[in-house]
């Protein structure tokens, strides 16, 4: 069945574990663009992750594959994140994400150039009490058309507790 109005997506997915801490998953979908007779765009997606956790560290990444047609050719981009939680005692922890994205830019005559993001965060935290945890963190960032990376430190106090 085919909607006029509604373009026709699938997605399937699924994972295991293997052993106690460790998850493996693989995800697909692809589809329309867009629903016309004479617009045949379509899409592909293929995505994998992995969590691992194991003693007081727990490091989990994701990657997924884009390919999809525009007006001007098929064009693809794809994406990483790969993050690490670590306990360093009873009270301090330390986290570390890394993402990555890459995805053309089209310019009228159909070249496609390669843009990239990156951005590579770090923090430090100590749980003052189950409801107040302070952290310090430093991040490192490269926008899509940035020549330079751009560093900002930050400090801040979180404060979490139920309401009802």
């Amino acid at each position: 069945f085919r909607s006029r109005t509604t373009p026709t997506h699938a997605v399937i997915g699924g994972g295991v574990t293997p052993r106690q801490g460790l998850r493996l998953g693989v995800a697909g979908a692809w589809g329309a663009l867009r629903d016309s007779a004479s617009d045949r765009s379509r899409y592909q997606m293929i995505n994998a992750e992995v969590d691992w956790a194991f003693a007081y560290t727990r490091i989990s990444g994701e990657w997924t594959r884009d390919r999809f047609d525009t007006s001007l050719g098929r064009r693809s981009a794809d994406g990483w994140t790969v993050q690490a939680r670590q306990t360093l005692g009873p009270r301090w922890f330390a986290h570390s994400r890394a993402t990555r994205a890459t995805a053309p830019q089209v310019a009228a005559d159909g070249a496609a150039t390669p843009r990239t993001y990156l951005a590579v965060d770090s923090t430090l935290g100590y749980l003052v009490s189950p409801e107040i945890t302070a952290r310090v963190g430093h991040t490192a960032l490269r926008g899509w058309r940035a020549p330079t990376t751009d560093h900002q430190i930050g400090i801040s106090v979180v404060w979490a507790r139920r309401w009802w």
